[in-house]
């Protein structure tokens, strides 16, 4: 899987069920370069590895709304 890929999961997954703080970086995260990418993916590893699992089984339900 790209990084690509994994920033839309971890993003889609942050948005629909993260509390306040994690629906805000998952925000941030749907807009950020591939540098801001990394640095988020390193800095909120356990969030990072959590929600792309969520957003991941979420494309796979069909529930695209995030």
């Amino acid at each position: 899987m790209t990084l690509e890929e994994e920033k839309h999961f971890v993003s889609l997954g942050m948005r629909k069920f993260g509390g306040s703080f994690v629906k805000a970086l998952g925000e941030a995260l749907a807009y950020a370069d591939t540098a801001n990418t990394i640095k988020i993916k390193e800095t909120w590893k356990d969030y990072w590895k959590e929600y792309a699992e969520i957003g991941h089984n979420m494309e796979l339900a069909g529930d695209l709304n995030g």
